[in-house]
């Protein structure tokens, strides 16, 4: 061996989303950087015996990217991968999906907005919905649905939507600090509730008490935005940033431990391969099972893309036994109806 040759380096440089937008019109807050790292601050904090690891996977750090979710209404997300060895590059697409799959579903039927006071109605459904992924799919789906909920939540306690200010000002409320400072050493995470009833409630007062505390931070903030004063508006927008962390890390929490509660005897499982026409241009588009007349659906893990199939498998588990309507749809393909799917108790 020649000793002056390096050996050949594999280096994963990280994970790029890419958002194809579409024809929503959108009010971006925490300006993307900071919600990452809102959620950064709020995952150091989770105890271990959350097992978040071992319960998420990699998907883990994929979370601060589908905390963004709440913005990518009407748009194709294609997550990108770069693996650099010694001096080539060799991009290559993970994974693409559309975001309203995890913004859109029987409970809530629309967008809603980020600032109050409709954002309040988003805690509700967006939690049990990202509970329901906990219990019954896989990690990416989990992953996602959690990201949805945590733009909301982290949304929320950005000064001006707590205010529902817009203009100008309202970026310099939220972009004018370095939310990576945030620290939450000693910080224990809340349960939010004990059931799912309960934990919705006590979102909703955690949430109105995170909204009314930075509602008065961001009106004492205003005249200094006003003013171009960074030197007086950061410290008060970091402020608001950490709270809002802490809150964060109690909804996280509030997520694991209850969908490691026991689930009721009278549940099945559904396991299925689908395969549908190869998409040129996004051969990694999932296909989408729903439960008709229930908020359960799921998209399909991928099992390979050749040049003329997609193939891939749904896993739904713990779902209650019955009998139930199914759609299943992919773009390219038509929609198949199944009339009549039985998961039996157990099985």
């Amino acid at each position: 061996m020649n000793s002056q040759k390096s050996p050949a380096t594999l280096l994963l440089l990280g994970v790029t989303v890419c958002a194809l937008a579409g024809s929503a019109s959108r009010l971006f807050a925490w300006g993307g950087l900071p919600h990452q790292q809102i959620v950064d601050a709020a995952l150091r904090s989770i105890p271990a015996d959350d097992q978040i690891t071992m319960r998420l996977g990699e998907e883990v750090g994929h979370l601060r990217d589908t905390v963004e979710m709440g913005d990518w209404m009407n748009s194709l997300i294609v997550v990108r991968e770069n693996w650099h060895v010694t001096t080539e590059d060799y991009p290559q697409v993970q994974s693409e999906y559309f975001g309203n799959d995890y913004l859109l579903f029987p409970a809530a039927p629309h967008f809603f907005s980020h600032i109050m006071p409709q954002v309040h109605d988003t805690y509700g459904p967006y939690f049990l919905r990202a509970l329901q992924a906990f219990r019954t799919e896989d990690q990416a789906n989990a992953a996602r649905w959690m990201g949805s909920l945590l733009h909301f939540v982290t949304d929320s306690g950005s000064p001006p939507h707590a205010i529902g200010l817009s203009g100008p000002n309202h970026t310099k409320m939220e972009n004018w600090l370095n939310a990576e400072t945030i620290d939450l050493k000693g910080y224990r995470p809340q349960l939010l509730g004990n059931t799912d009833e309960e934990a919705v409630a006590g979102l909703r007062r955690r949430m109105d008490g995170l909204i009314a505390r930075n509602a008065a931070i961001a009106r004492e903030m205003v005249p200094y935005a006003q003013a171009n004063d960074r030197a007086h508006v950061e410290p008060l927008a970091l402020d608001c940033a950490a709270e809002t962390a802490r809150v964060t890390a109690d909804v996280i929490h509030t997520l694991l431990v209850l969908s490691q509660k026991p689930t009721p005897a009278e549940t099945g499982s559904v396991v299925a391969g689908i395969t549908a026409p190869i998409l040129t241009e996004h051969p990694l588009l999932p296909a989408k099972l729903i439960l008709l007349g229930t908020n359960f659906s799921t998209l399909s893990s991928l099992d390979y893309s050749s040049s003329r199939q997609y193939a891939g498998t749904f896993f739904l588990r713990n779902i209650p036994a019955g009998t139930y309507r199914v759609a299943i749809e992919r773009p390219g393909a038509e929609t198949l109806f199944v009339s009549s799917l039985t998961v039996r108790k157990g099985e």
